[in-house]
Order: C-alpha cells, then sequence, then structure tokens
C-alpha cells in the first residue's frame, strides 16, 4: 500500500478548509481520503505547513467531521481544474481527528474497499 500507515481510497466529497480565520468552500474532488489525511484538488494554493481547520462532507447524512490539520504537500497543475483554470493537489494531514470520526472514515473506507480489507 505505497507505504502508508492507513489504506487510501478515492472518494469525492465537498470540503470546508479555513485558515487564518478564512473560510473558503471548495467543493472539492478528493483524489484519496484516509484515516490520517486527505489529498484534494484545490483552485488555489493554500500553502505549504500551513495549519488548517478541516470540515469534510461525507454524504452519509452525518455531521461533517471536524479536525485541524496540516498542509503537508502541495504540486501544482496535477489536479481536476475547471474551466482550465490552475488546480492545485493538497495533502492535508489530519491532527486532532477524533477517535468518532476517525472510526467513521474508517467505515466508509471498508465499504468501498470491500471484504476482506
Amino acid at each position: 500500500m505505497n507505504g502508508r500507515k492507513f489504506p487510501r481510497v478515492n472518494y469525492r466529497c465537498r470540503i470546508l478548509i479555513c485558515k487564518n480565520g478564512e473560510e473558503k468552500i471548495f467543493d472539492a474532488n478528493t483524489e484519496n481520503i484516509g484515516q490520517g489525511g486527505v489529498c484534494v484538488s484545490l483552485p488555489n494554493d493554500v500553502g505549504m505547513f500551513e495549519r488548517v481547520g478541516v470540515e469534510l462532507f461525507l454524504g452519509e447524512g452525518g455531521s461533517p467531521v471536524k479536525c485541524k490539520g496540516k498542509v503537508v504537500w502541495v504540486v501544482k497543475g496535477r489536479g481536476s481544474a475547471v474551466g482550465g483554470e490552475v488546480a492545485y493537489d493538497t495533502g492535508v494531514e489530519f491532527t486532532d481527528l477524533d477517535r468518532k470520526d476517525r472510526e467513521r472514515i474508517e467505515g466508509l473506507i471498508n465499504g468501498l474497499l470491500g471484504p476482506g480489507t
């Protein structure tokens, strides 16, 4: 599994990222999501090593997953840009994901990977 501690899956969801008190809502196409973090394609460069607030709307009817995160990498131009705009694939590591939300993400991943994973 490419050296990752947690398995990841492709999953499209809405994400809210808050940096320095500014909120921007991105209808983001996540490249992958795992218990340890998420890769999301954004229209703006949030900045390396920035601390951000994260809300993930997983689409299963529950409240959003809320936690703090840290931007651990950014790659310009790889993402699925809208209208020909540049996109930034952004890796966000979850830094304070609580047990309940970690279990929700784990359940989502297990459901997408199927039995025996």
